[in-house]
């Protein structure tokens, strides 16, 4: 339930939330287009520091060297993890430039959230932001693609996943979140994403864990645990 008196002003913010989160969504899809996957997972994950700044000077959130030192540990961590695959060149600039835009969307996007969770309810939040979301990126998807529903049952089955695990519940864990943990901290457990995606691709691709994935995860693990103490 919220605990304050929700106003014009909170609903607008509700509809600039959404827009930002499809500009970012959209975003993150081109620069995939113009950089490694591995680049464009690393340079979109670092919110933690946007959202840490942005709570002490907005939201009065304070912070202190134990959650700092976490975040840091924890996104070294993901530098390691990603180490091997990630391609710095001019090549990949641009697409670089546009994830890393991408991580101070969504920080922003976190920070704005975390804001309204006193006002809105977490479904409320969340079919807001979802449909302005769609709104910002028809845009993209009209200029951008050639093919707007998938033509297999397949790719359906894929849509509907990513919509209902990825989108519905994913960001609705994390808008629930945000009303019980401080949003530094919320953003700072998103690394754990880049760790995750490596043990589901070795159970379900058969993809090999290498030493700098098994040491980067445990890094970020490590990292992500000392945040957690120092945000009580």
């Amino acid at each position: 339930r919220s605990r304050h008196r929700a106003t014009p002003a909170d609903f607008a913010l509700l509809s600039l939330a959404g827009l930002i989160f499809g500009v970012e969504i959209g975003i993150w899809h081109i620069a995939i287009g113009l950089t490694s996957v591995a680049n464009a997972t690393l340079f979109s994950n670092f919110s933690p520091i946007v959202v840490t700044l942005g709570a002490v000077l907005f939201l009065a959130q304070p912070t202190n060297r134990r959650f700092l030192m976490g975040m840091a540990i924890a996104l070294a961590g993901a530098v390691v993890l990603m180490s091997r695959s990630v391609q710095i060149s001019a090549e990949h600039a641009m697409g670089d430039l546009l994830a890393l835009s991408v991580s101070v969307l969504f920080g922003v996007y976190v920070l704005i959230v975390a804001y309204l969770r006193a006002r809105f309810g977490t479904a409320t939040i969340m079919v807001w932001t979802c449909a302005w979301a769609s709104l910002a990126l028809l845009p993209v998807a009209l200029g951008w693609e050639d093919v707007l529903l998938p033509p297999t049952r397949d790719g359906w089955l894929i849509v509907v996943f990513i919509a209902v695990a990825c989108q519905g519940l994913g960001q609705s864990l994390l808008t629930q979140a945000l009303a019980h943990l401080p949003a530094g901290f919320s953003s700072v457990g998103y690394l754990v994403i880049p760790a995750l995606a490596a043990t589901w691709a070795w159970i379900i691709l058969g993809e090999a864990i290498g030493p700098e994935q098994a040491i980067g995860g445990a890094v970020i693990l490590a990292g992500v645990i000392l945040a957690r103490r120092g945000s009580r």
